[in-house]
This record gives C-alpha cells, sequence and structure tokens, in this order.
C-alpha cells in the first residue's frame, strides 16, 4: 500500500478517536474524570509515552496582602509528580499558558526553558514534546496540555499539534462545562439546606430533626442500594419534608403536650402544604430531582392507606419516601420532647418492626435501619456536634464521615 494512502488512513483513525473523545468530553459531567479521560487519550491519540495536565489556578499572595496570582499546577500527571510553575516565560508550560500559543520541541532538552530536576527527580527522560494552551469560550488559557516522547518518530509533528489543540479546545469548553454546573448545584444545596436551617428555627422543640432524618435516609438508602441520583433526591427531600410547617400556628406548633381534634389537624395540613410549596419551585428542578415534591409531601404516608395527606397505600408511595417515613419516626421517637423522655434506639426499631408487621410502614427499610442501627449514634453526633458549633450548612457527606469514624464495625 502506498505510503500516502498509509498517511491518509492513520489520519482517519485519529479523527474518528478525536471525534470519540469529544463526545466523551461533552457527555461526562465530573471535573476528575474529564481530566483523567484528557491525559489518557492525549497519549492515545499522539501516541507519546507521558501526558500532563496542568489548569490555571489562582494562590494567594506570601506576603499575606489579600492579593492572589495565578500559577500552574499539574493536576494530573502521568508518572505521579505533582509539578507547579509560574505564568511566565522561565518554564515551557508557562510559555504556553502566558502565550496562549502551542511550543513544539524536538529535543526539549535543548531548550533553556526546560528544568532537567523533574527528569532527576522522576527517573524519566523527556526527549521530544508538544505542548498546547486549553482555552475557554472567553479566550483564557485554563490550562495546558503537553505531550511527551513520540513513540515512533523523532518528534511530535504539526498535524499532532492540531490534533492536541482541537482536543484542548473541547477539554477546555468540557470543564468549563462541568465547573459550571458544579457551581449550580453548589449554589441549589445551599439554597436547599438555607430552607432547612428555617425549618429548624421555627421549631425549637424539634431541632436538628430535619438534619438527622436526611442523615439517617440517605445512610438507608445506601444500604438499600439506591445509586447517587436517589440518594441526593433523597437527601432534598428530607431536608425539604417539614416545608409545610412553616404555616402551622404558633399555639399548635409549640404545644408542650399531646395535640388534640383539631389541633392535630392543623398540623396533618403540614404535609399538603408541603407540596404546596415546593410545587412552586418544581419547574426550576434539574430532570432528576422532579419527584422531590411528591416524596417530601409523602412522608405520612402509610402502606395500608391509613395515611395523609393522599391516603396513598402500596406501591403509589415512592420508594424514597417510605424510607424517609422510617427515618421520621425514628428520629421523632428517639429524640426528647416536653412530655417525655426519648426512646432508646432498639426501642424504636422494635415500635417500627410492629408498625411493619401491622402493614403501616415498609418492612424492607426497617430492616435496613437494623443493619445500620451501629452507625446512627455517629449521625446523631455528627447532626448535633454541628448545630452546636453552628456549622449545620456543611455538607452531610461529613457527618456520614463522622458517623464512619465512630462506627465500631
Amino acid at each position: 500500500m502506498p505510503r500516502e494512502e498509509d498517511k491518509a488512513k492513520e489520519r482517519i483513525l485519529r479523527l474518528e478517536a478525536l471525534t470519540e473523545v469529544s463526545l466523551s468530553l461533552a457527555w461526562e459531567r465530573d471535573v476528575g474524570k474529564i481530566l483523567g479521560l484528557i491525559v489518557r487519550e492525549a497519549s492515545r491519540i499522539l501516541d507519546g509515552e507521558r501526558t500532563t495536565l496542568y489548569l490555571v489556578q489562582e494562590k494567594e499572595a506570601s506576603n499575606g496582602d489579600g492579593k492572589t496570582t495565578k500559577t500552574l499546577v499539574s493536576y494530573i500527571a502521568e508518572g505521579g509528580l505533582t509539578i507547579e510553575v509560574a505564568l511566565d516565560q522561565r518554564s515551557i508550560a508557562g510559555t504556553v499558558a502566558s502565550s496562549c500559543r502551542p511550543v513544539r520541541l524536538e529535543d526539549a532538552r535543548e531548550d533553556p526553558r526546560f528544568d532537567p530536576g523533574w527528569d532527576a527527580i522522576s527517573g524519566f527522560r523527556t526527549r521530544s514534546m508538544v505542548a498546547v494552551p486549553m482555552m475557554n469560550p472567553w479566550g483564557e488559557c485554563i490550562g495546558v496540555i503537553q505531550v511527551l516522547n513520540k513513540k515512533n518518530g523523532p518528534g511530535f509533528t504539526s498535524e499532532d499539534e492540531e490534533i492536541l489543540l482541537s482536543l484542548a479546545a473541547h477539554a477546555a469548553l468540557a470543564l468549563e462545562n462541568a465547573r459550571y454546573l458544579e457551581r449550580q448545584r453548589q449554589t441549589f444545596q445551599s439554597l436547599i439546606r438555607g430552607q432547612a436551617v428555617a425549618i429548624d428555627a421555627r421549631d425549637h422543640l424539634t431541632a436538628g430533626h430535619t438534619w438527622r432524618v436526611a442523615a439517617y435516609s440517605v445512610e438507608l438508602g445506601k444500604a438499600m442500594g439506591l445509586d447517587p441520583r436517589q440518594l441526593e433526591l433523597l437527601e432534598y427531600a428530607a431536608l425539604l419534608h417539614d416545608q409545610g410547617k412553616l404555616g402551622v400556628p404558633d399555639s399548635v406548633l409549640f404545644k408542650c403536650g399531646r395535640l388534640e381534634g383539631t389541633e392535630e389537624e392543623l398540623m396533618r395540613v403540614h404535609a399538603s402544604r408541603t407540596k404546596e410549596i415546593l410545587e412552586e419551585i418544581r419547574g426550576l428542578l434539574p430532570l432528576p430531582l422532579k419527584k422531590m415534591p411528591d416524596i417530601a409531601s409523602s412522608h405520612h404516608e402509610k402502606l395500608d392507606g391509613s395515611g395523609y395527606p393522599k391516603g396513598l397505600g402500596g406501591d403509589q408511595i415512592p420508594l424514597e419516601a417510605r424510607i424517609l417515613a422510617v427515618s421520621d419516626i425514628f428520629d421523632a421517637l428517639t429524640s426528647r420532647r416536653p412530655y417525655r423522655e426519648p426512646e432508646s434506639d432498639e426501642g424504636a426499631l422494635e415500635f417500627l418492626r410492629k408498625e411493619a408487621a401491622r402493614g403501616r410502614v415498609d418492612s424492607s427499610v426497617v430492616e435496613a435501619l437494623s443493619g445500620i442501627l451501629p452507625r446512627i449514634p455517629g449521625l446523631r453526633e455528627g447532626v448535633n456536634g454541628r448545630l452546636e458549633s453552628g456549622s449545620i450548612m456543611g455538607s452531610l457527606g461529613e457527618i456520614w464521615e463522622t458517623a464512619r469514624e465512630n462506627d465500631p464495625h
């Protein structure tokens, strides 16, 4: 086969590989996975021995004046080294980032900007190199992709450089999208947790209930094999399950004894009001969270249809709501109230088992609760400790870690 045909075939294969990688980057939302994918595919497509991906990072000045400077940090580096260089002409990566132009060298060691110290530390010998900037849609360099040592050839070609520039463009867009979505997620979480704080502040008699129910619910969901999206849905629904209590009269909400007659009816209205409040934001919720109003408002439904607000039964009640119901009852029983002492964790579990036997709560959820019972004190301690320190707005993931540290198993 003629050499030109070989080159054409190789070019087509590389473009197909680039297209495949670009599609993968377009669908990926996890920043760590995006960075790993870029590094692996850059080495593969360009037939290089190693690839390093640097990201531009703002760093506080050492003189403590509050000003920041930009630096390049190797977030993903094949070979395991973490490299940090300034955005200036003293290094090859710094030159690429500061000039926003690629650099291609047949023998990097002959370039005065090359630092042989990294090779000495890693035991790797750098020969050829191609490095290109990652440009975001606003024309800013957000990183550098650097591929080392062409395996089959004296150095990287202009075509290699063009391929890597194309990959860098797709990578930069994917990274900016992932960062934007992460900022959106964090903002949404802050709003949800702010609402949970408002609920707790409204009802001082049950302070911490919202957060404990959320922690128990997510731990139960994990034990029952729910996927990450279901767990996120469950967490948010749990944090907002008592939103309707904001409309309950003080005389009912703060009563220091058992509710009777009309008082009980007024309290029951909070479930339907939770639904009404959350329905107002359903249109703003991302698709995986659209069911949140239904789950949050169904935590008082019973499998036998005797619950409220709609009298749903059996499979009409979403699994997440059944988990939430068990967590809600468990925390209510194990928390101190003005009219009674708290039940023990074991005693609350036995009560729930009796409720399951009567067909009111999901027995599979109750048995999952039995399995995580040793972790409950750690979860409770994590929530209560954050309440006391005023840091409850932090991630529930940190509370789960506290539970694991306190789990004797």
